[in-house]
């Protein structure tokens, strides 16, 4: 998929976002999208472990609010919700996968604030955080 992405251009990443998001929502499938995710995004973005190096690397501002809100659910879901609490539990399989022993959400985000357009996208990327807050402010929950 990397090497696609790099052929094709990263103008393409938001058909990427949606067909993982399509395809990959539910159990253990939600793991692997974000795991996905963050590999083509470090991957892009000049990151990556393996020091490939793409012609055309993601620039600033080519992350755009659909492509956030396509992937708003999925990281909100990691961060407070039902994946986060498969991850907490003790006697999980899950323990033995790859995809989902590690959080992504956090350096998804990163990623997803050095790219954006911040004047249109800002409000889009922490208006999911602001919800999810403003609904069950608990500490146990942040």
């Amino acid at each position: 998929m990397i090497k696609v992405l790099a052929e094709v251009s990263p103008r393409f990443l938001q058909i990427v976002f949606n067909e993982l998001s399509n395809n990959l929502n539910r159990g253990f499938h939600a793991h692997v999208n974000l795991y996905t995710v963050h590999y083509v995004l470090n991957h892009l973005t000049g990151k990556n472990k393996t020091g490939e190096q793409f012609e055309e690397k993601l620039q600033p501002g080519q992350i755009t609010s659909t492509m956030i809100h396509s992937m708003s659910d999925l990281l909100m879901r990691e961060l407070f919700g039902d994946m986060m609490e498969e991850r907490m539990l003790v006697d999980t399989q899950k323990k033995h996968i790859k995809e989902s022993k590690a959080q992504k959400a956090i350096p998804i985000f990163e990623v997803l604030t050095q790219y954006i357009d911040f004047k249109k996208s800002f409000l889009d990327l922490i208006a999911p955080i602001v919800k999810v807050l403003e609904e069950n402010p608990s500490f146990v929950r942040i």
